[in-house]
């Protein structure tokens, strides 16, 4: 774990904000010969539904023969396909080259039809999952081995069985607390991309838009791969502010406590790099001198990282030391990036509610953020630009594609992932 904050001073006598920008980074992979990697329990559960027909559905097909493939008989797994029914088109099975030449085979027979009940497609796909052996740990969750994971692909909105989207919320919330993530495809125009990548972060796993039915193998293949790749199950991140408060300003799974903030990352892949900011409030109840120390620590699953706490201190000054201290500019920009992404975020949910004064009002509001940060950097200057031509565009419905396409490359931001969804790795020392 790395943190810069964006100043050394805090005053005694006035409320501040200040911020830490905080680096994860996941371990390399250990050599195979000293530690195999996890095993795979993976259930792919593909929308079969009237609007997938054609290449859609062709696509899901090859999609889940180029993800199996990845699979060695040590891994398990399952297909279930839905429309407003329910087919398990294979049982959950260990990945021998026979079950999985079976289970194309029968995928092959799927065509598209019918309405979307996507709630009891994904259950069924968790169902397969959790019907499999996992080794316990002493708290009765799944051990660190066990990777338990749902792909869930559509096009479509949910309109049968369980639509609500804080039940659909809640039923991944349910299904991360019992070891098996989440992960979510949204194929074309029609999906509600604010509700599935709501159940991705929900559910611990990761969102993924696909504006051409072409990318649906690629896409399949590498969620699956970086499954295959995970180092560390179930990360999250404590900040603890005494007399104080924190809060997160990306779109994490983050839960503000009595003494700061804590965070769920997930599960991360071998030298993966996750980035966020976590804003601390401090109130006016100080000594001049003193120091106020902030506590962070990074704890997972199966202990690969030491949770040892890192202490972030402050040092309270007068008003005028305080004003005139340096400021670390590479964590301001970092933070006018998490607002810029995070206000886009939000006016384009509102826009796909057709409230577009809201839309504005957001924007505005993230205006008025920024301008109080660093109204002269060329950088924040540019993403004020940005938000206020923004402004003008989501005072007008601006299309399905082009909001899905705006909010996965806002989300992939949040996240610290690709411009494809991918996780993204330490840079290589050459």
């Amino acid at each position: 774990m790395h943190i810069q904050t964006d100043r050394a001073l805090v005053p005694a006598d006035t409320r501040s904000v200040r911020y830490l920008h905080v680096t994860i980074t996941a371990p390399s992979a250990p050599p195979r010969a000293e530690k195999p990697r996890p095993a795979v329990d993976v259930a792919l559960v593909l929308d079969r539904s009237g609007s997938m027909h054609g290449t859609k559905i062709g696509m899901a097909r090859a999609a889940a023969s180029h993800a199996l493939r990845l699979l060695t008989r040590r891994d398990h797994f399952a297909v279930v396909a839905y429309d407003d029914q329910v087919d398990t088109v294979q049982g959950r099975a260990s990945a021998t080259r026979d079950a999985v030449a079976q289970a194309l085979h029968r995928l092959e027979q799927v065509d598209a039809r019918g309405a979307t009940n996507l709630a009891d497609g994904w259950m069924r796909g968790a169902d397969e999952v959790r019907s499999g052996r996992a080794t316990l740990g002493s708290d009765g969750r799944p051990a660190a081995a066990d990777i338990r994971r749902v792909l869930l692909l559509t096009d479509g909105l949910a309109n049968r069985g369980v639509t609500d989207p804080e039940a659909l919320a809640t039923l991944a919330r349910t299904l991360r607390e019992a070891g098996i993530t989440t992960s979510t495809f949204g194929v074309g125009a029609d999906f509600d991309e604010t509700l599935l990548a709501r159940l991705a972060q929900q559910g611990g796993g990761h969102f993924y838009y696909i504006e051409s039915p072409t990318q649906i193998p690629d896409l399949f293949a590498s969620e699956l791969g970086e499954a295959l790749e995970v180092v560390a199950r179930d990360v999250r991140v404590e900040v603890a502010v005494p007399g104080g408060a924190a809060w997160v300003l990306q779109d994490l799974p983050a839960e503000v406590t009595a003494t700061g903030v804590h965070i769920r990352l997930g599960d991360l892949v071998a030298d993966q790099q996750v980035q966020f900011i976590v804003a601390v409030g401090l109130e006016p109840v100080l000594s001049l001198g003193e120091d106020v120390m902030v506590r962070c620590r990074v704890w997972d699953q199966g202990g690969v990282f030491a949770p040892q706490p890192l202490e972030v201190p402050w040092r309270v000054a007068d008003a005028q030391a305080c004003e005139a201290q340096p400021v670390n500019l590479e964590v301001i920009r970092a933070v006018a990036a998490a607002v810029d992404a995070r206000a886009r975020l939000h006016a384009l949910a509102a826009n796909r509610r057709g409230d577009y004064r809201e839309a504005r009002r957001l924007l505005e509001a993230a205006l008025q953020e920024l301008s109080a940060l660093a109204a002269d950097d060329p950088v924040v200057v540019a993403l004020m630009a940005g938000l206020r031509v923004e402004q003008q565009e989501l005072a007008h419905d601006i299309g399905p594609r082009r909001r899905k396409a705006r909010h996965f490359a806002l989300y992939a931001i949040s996240e610290s992932r690709t411009v494809e969804g991918k996780a993204k790795r330490r840079p290589s020392v050459s």
